[in-house]
């Protein structure tokens, strides 16, 4: 494995480029390394953090950059980004600990779909005859809305020219 110490991410050892952040100078990591063991919301990491800390694995939490806004700047946090990262020597057994957390999460949903009493039933596939004929009206539907309304817009453009032209 190679390390990025700009991102702190790992990546495999054929890589020329880090995947996460595109820079070249990758190195070999060290046991001091911080590597990023995953970037979540910022409501997700509000129920991660607990975790960790009852893991007792020796984490840090910091805003990501990566696809989201800052909850300084934005008052809906559930687009911001934390990123939590380890030391290299605990990162396996943080992994664990993520994938426990997320197997959690995903019950504890389930659970609250079957509580509000709603069936828990997969949405159906639309036929593709259906959905062929649908997307074809929809793109026939939205050039004549294109139509009508550059026709409109010609229309009051020469209505405005002629009254403009009566006024002289």
């Amino acid at each position: 494995m190679l390390y990025c110490p700009k991102c702190k991410a790992l990546c495999e050892d054929s890589a020329v480029r880090c995947p996460e952040c595109g820079r070249r100078k990758l190195r070999e990591p060290t046991q001091l390394d911080k590597v990023l063991l995953v970037t979540v919301t910022e409501m997700e990491a509000q129920r991660l953090e607990p975790v960790m800390k009852a893991s007792g694995i020796p984490y840090e939490m910091h805003p990501s950059s990566i696809e989201g806004i800052p909850s300084i700047y934005n008052s809906d946090a559930i687009l911001s980004n934390q990123s939590f990262y380890v030391l290299l020597p605990q990162l396996e057994e943080a992994e664990k600990v993520v994938a426990k957390f997320r197997k959690e999460e995903a019950k504890a949903a389930k659970e609250a779909v079957k509580a509000q009493g709603q069936p828990e039933e997969p949405e159906e596939e639309m036929p593709r005859g259906k959905r062929i004929f649908v997307q074809v009206t929809s793109a026939i539907a939205f050039i004549l809305l294109v139509w009508a309304v550059v026709a409109a817009t010609d229309w009051a453009a020469q209505n405005l020219w002629s009254w403009l032209q009566s006024l002289q």
